[in-house]
């Protein structure tokens, strides 16, 4: 399984604005992520990739790598079109979400809460299994988070969680 680190921050909740990024390791020299169309539990299908914006790539050295949207959910990375090449082995995705539709299948962010739901908001990979640690920033003012991820903070003053696996 390879490990990725998500990084959830909500900098100003009246925005509705949840900012994603991921660090992870290329494993092929082409890789797809995916925001789901679907939910566990719910038998429709979801639009959730309308709600991203400013999806960047970018190698360990801060070269912007090349990618391409390839279906409504999906985008691909080509390193061979970096110039990096293959000598690039660690790199992020970061991206932003707009969170405001408030039910229990979508996420929803406003001055008084985050409801977050994964399906809603964390992309995965294609066909390669994951072990995700996430850590959220969020408002001073807000303290408390509740969730069934495994806690693996330090510390209270940080909010870091662990996923046997990306569902």
């Amino acid at each position: 399984k390879m490990k990725i680190k998500y990084l959830v921050e909500i900098e100003d909740p009246k925005t509705h604005i949840v900012k994603v990024k991921m660090d992870l390791k290329k494993t092929d020299n082409e890789m797809t992520f995916f925001l789901p169309s679907w939910s566990p539990g719910s038998y429709l299908m979801r639009e959730y990739a309308k709600n991203i914006r400013k999806i960047q790539l970018h190698a360990s050295n801060g070269e912007a790598l090349f990618f391409k949207q390839v279906s409504k959910n999906e985008w691909t990375v080509d390193f061979t079109k970096s110039e990096l090449k293959a000598q690039c082995s660690d790199f992020s995705i970061s991206y932003e979400i707009y969170c405001h539709e408030l039910t229990v299948r979508t996420s929803h962010v406003d001055s008084s809460h985050a409801f977050l739901h994964g399906a809603s908001y964390l992309m995965g990979l294609d066909s390669i299994s994951i072990e995700p640690e996430i850590g959220f920033r969020f408002p001073a003012l807000w303290s408390k988070l509740h969730t069934g991820l495994v806690d693996i903070s330090k510390e209270r003053s940080s909010f870091l969680y662990s996923a046997k696996d990306y569902d």
